[in-house]
């Protein structure tokens, strides 16, 4: 894990990042949990990140998810129905229609449901796994390059 902090202090160095870049696991059902980590009840998955980000290291499991878009994203539970629809969007002025609700949460991509048993996140130069994504928080021309270093390989 080495190379995770040395990746971590060159991201934070040449970015100036204010937040630790976040390391996402995602947990397979037949995988043991991270140790360490703990599983508050009623987080939303940006909230995860965003303890993270300031030195948590937190589990999002089925039992402790607070956001059904968020649930149906990580193939934890179905979307509720007046979401499907798109009504509940609309209903909270998200949406102007939910006809356009309902096409934006349809085109959102999903795990399959029931793969996963948690998504466990933490600090990148922290975390006991090989993360699955790495999340970064900073300011737009800092993502602007990473993202076409990225494409540069």
């Amino acid at each position: 894990m080495t190379d995770l902090i040395e990746s971590t202090m060159k991201l934070t160095g040449i970015l100036g990042l204010e937040r630790k870049p976040v390391a996402v696991k995602f947990v397979r059902a037949s995988d043991s949990l991270p140790v360490g980590f703990g599983a508050p009840p009623g987080r939303r998955y940006c909230q995860v990140l965003m303890e993270a980000s300031r030195g948590k290291r937190v589990l999002l499991t089925p039992e402790t998810i607070a956001c059904p878009a968020s649930a149906a994203a990580l193939g934890f539970k179905p979307l509720p129905e007046k979401l499907e629809t798109g009504e509940m969007l609309a209903a909270f002025g998200i949406f102007a229609t939910k006809e356009a609700g309902r096409n934006t949460i349809h085109s959102m991509p999903r795990l399959p449901m029931g793969d996963y048993r948690a998504v466990a996140a933490g600090p990148l130069d922290e975390v006991p796994y090989e993360p699955d994504v790495v999340v970064l928080e900073s300011k737009p021309e800092h993502l602007m390059w990473i993202a076409l270093a990225s494409i540069r390989r």
